[in-house]
């Protein structure tokens, strides 16, 4: 998925929009953001259990 923000107008027009607020409500930013935190969970969740499996391995 991309950042949405690259191809709006009114971040053209008010490029640090984001900070201020006028990005607020965006639907396509909010599912953006709910996807990225969806990845992070997910890569954060694979560390974790491949250090269980290293764990489990040196057990055996």
């Amino acid at each position: 998925m991309k950042w949405p923000c690259g191809q709006c107008l009114i971040v053209a027009k008010h490029p640090y929009g984001h900070y201020y607020g006028i990005c607020d409500g965006c639907a396509e930013l909010e599912e953006y953001e709910a996807w990225a935190e969806k990845q992070e969970i997910k890569k954060l969740l694979n560390i974790v259990l491949q250090k269980a499996n290293k764990k489990k391995e040196n057990k055996d």
